[in-house]
């Protein structure tokens, strides 16, 4: 009864794992104005809908052009099951003429209903005009107005003692510099490339520790505006350089440089080399989370072990219904039957378990994050949901599906001894039937045979017949003749032609 009770769960919960029901979310990307003038605001509004409660929502919404450069990040989670409309906001201002365009990046979202994700896209655009400018020129003696030149690009930008990246191109909107640590301030210098454009943003600037933006705005004879953005980092001062593996990292000391994290961690600090660094804590896990940056500038978050001071990539997925951060552990622990492997997924390499190269299910070793509970998790490809693994479910079921395999095969070769058995039963019927076919055809060739033998031996016998009669018939005729010669002979015959018969 027990193994029964186990086969049950488990194909209940293979069922469970296999349901799939069609995602209803849509998007839509609105404007408070499909024009505007340069310095004036524009708001774009997305939203999201679903005709059951939003579950959860990833991607950002990006605007650019005419001067303007912003994000908005739509990450958001919901356990209330009340919620079925999302809906964001995103104020522009644009600098000078052109086009803004708004569009979603990596958008995608699931909702109660469904059992995987949705993706989501939205774009929109704004045309903008140039500012007008009163015209307060008076007019030539010849009547005519000069146009206002609407040149407003750089001949020339630099900051003092240092090199911009990339190289200055007037086309070139931005650049980016590194500056040595304890840096205060800098010296920028421009130069417009029309007499009569006027430049902001110059002379001496103030820094700080880590990323400064620093604009450049160059305004045309007719008010048209160009900005030229400078990102100038100042090093830290001091930097906690740590090793995890083979590469070396520095330890993030700002809290605003650390990544989002989900609603199940709590910002906190820890003490790292006698100072006092933002972390985030887990509330369930316990798990304490250092931002790290590498030496290429990328910064991502690793769990802490204050004990041993290790640390480890922290790697969160959000998996139907649960979110997860994968373990790799000792193969010794790896269950029977399944062999180490890799997985992409959200284009991170993760170490998994497979039966077979082509399964389209895979194990992973890790933590649900929301309980807390660590162990083998299986992972549906096809569907992106996730469940906790039991090997003894499986195992009963991996042995009933064994059983059963086994009888279909036994049944299989069954109907293949049969098919072969009557295979082998016809060809002898056929071959039989073709030697009795055979049989009765050499017979009756063989009576056609003698009929034609005794037909040849009637007229032999025949034409011996008629030899002999004809021989007989000339034997006689000869014999007559002979017996009226010889009767010629005997007899005293007067020849008449000899005989004159007198008068």
């Amino acid at each position: 009864m027990k193994k029964i009770k186990y086969l049950l769960i488990g194909v209940i919960s293979f069922f469970a794992l296999y349901s799939n029901v069609s995602a209803s979310s849509s998007i839509s990307m609105t404007k408070s104005s499909s024009s505007v003038t340069a310095g004036n605001s524009v708001t774009i509004t997305l939203t999201i809908n679903a005709t059951s409660p939003l579950f959860s929502i990833e991607g950002t919404m990006k605007c650019s052009g005419a001067g303007t450069s912003a994000s908005l990040n739509l990450n958001w989670d919901d356990m209330s099951n009340s919620i079925k409309s999302k809906s964001y906001s995103l104020k522009v201002t644009p600098t000078s003429a052109g086009t803004i365009t708004c569009s979603t990046n990596g958008a995608r979202a699931t909702d109660m209903a469904s059992s995987s994700w949705q993706n989501l896209s939205a774009s929109t655009s704004v045309s903008v005009a140039a500012k007008p400018v009163n015209n307060t020129q008076k007019p030539t003696n010849s009547g005519t107005v000069t146009p206002k030149s609407s040149i407003n690009y750089l001949k020339s930008l630099e900051i003092e003692g240092k090199e911009i990246s990339p190289k200055f191109n007037k086309e070139t909107s931005e650049y980016s510099v590194e500056l040595e640590a304890g840096t205060t301030s800098i010296n920028v210098k421009a130069t417009a490339e029309h007499n009569k454009a006027k430049v902001t943003g110059t002379g001496t600037i103030n820094v700080s520790e880590g990323v400064n933006n620093i604009k450049v705005v160059v305004t045309a004879e007719n008010g048209s505006k160009r900005t030229y953005t400078i990102s100038a980092t100042v090093k830290e001062k001091d930097p906690i350089v740590v090793n995890v593996g083979d590469k070396k990292y520095t330890v993030i000391r700002k809290k605003e440089q650390l990544p989002d994290i989900s609603v199940l961690y709590t910002p906190s600090t820890i003490i790292i080399n006698d100072e006092e660094i933002p972390v985030y804590v887990g509330d369930v896990t316990g798990y304490t989370l250092v931002g790290l940056k590498d030496e290429e500038g990328i910064i991502n978050l690793f769990t802490y072990d204050e004990e041993n001071k290790t640390y480890n990539l922290y790697k969160e997925f959000k998996f139907l219904p649960i979110t997860f951060y994968p373990i790799e552990i000792d193969e010794k622990l790896i269950p029977d039957n399944y062999k180490k492997s890799k997985i992409v997924i959200n284009e991170v390499e993760l170490t998994c378990y497979k039966m077979s190269e082509n399964d389209r299910f895979v194990l992973f070793y890790g933590v649900n994050i929301e309980t807390n509970n660590e162990g083998f998790y299986i992972y549906d490809t096809n569907e992106n949901t996730l469940q906790r693994y039991n090997d003894k479910i499986f195992d009963a079921v991996n042995e009933e599906i064994f059983i059963l395999r086994s009888i279909v095969v036994g049944l299989f070769s069954i109907v293949v001894v049969v098919v072969v058995a009557s295979a082998i039963q016809g060809t002898e019927n056929k071959f039989k039937e073709r030697l009795l076919i055979k049989k009765e055809k050499n017979s009756k060739e063989k009576k056609e045979k003698s009929k034609l033998d005794n037909k040849e031996i009637e007229n032999k016998k025949a034409a011996k017949l008629l030899e002999k009669d004809l021989k007989r018939k000339e034997k006689r005729k000869k014999e007559k003749k002979k017996s009226k010669k010889n009767f010629l002979e005997n007899t005293n015959v007067i020849d008449i032609t000899d005989i004159n018969i007198k008068k």
